[in-house]
């Protein structure tokens, strides 16, 4: 039991990398979005109008990649922990996994039967 509370403690460590790393990319996605929705949606597009929406997605991208690289820079582990880690399951990961799919599956039928 003790690897799998240390194993625990590590991952919950990592996890305000791993949201801001998924924050980064949701932002990234949706300020490019606005700026192509902008772009083709209205006829009359300045860059005023556009930029607020660029500064959101290269924002969103530098989060991205900075996470990125402070999660590879963690995860330089000692030996006994990466052991450990490789060889039990990513609860943390998982347990994140399958509540974002209970908030998708919740929000589908939620959008399709409402």
């Amino acid at each position: 039991m003790g690897k799998l509370a240390k194993q625990i403690r590590a991952e919950f460590r990592q996890l305000p990398l791993m949201l801001g790393k998924v924050l980064g990319g949701f932002a990234a996605v949706g300020g490019f979005m606005m700026v192509v929705m902008t772009l083709t949606r209205t006829s009359t597009s300045s860059a005023g109008s556009v930029l607020p929406s660029v500064l959101v997605g290269v924002a969103g991208v530098v989060v991205f990649i900075l996470s990125g690289r402070a999660l590879t820079r963690r995860a330089a582990l000692p030996d006994e922990a990466r052991a450990c880690h490789r060889m039990s399951v990513s609860l943390v990961s998982w347990a994140l996994l399958l509540l974002f799919v209970l908030f998708f599956l919740a929000g589908t039928w939620f959008f399709t039967n409402v």
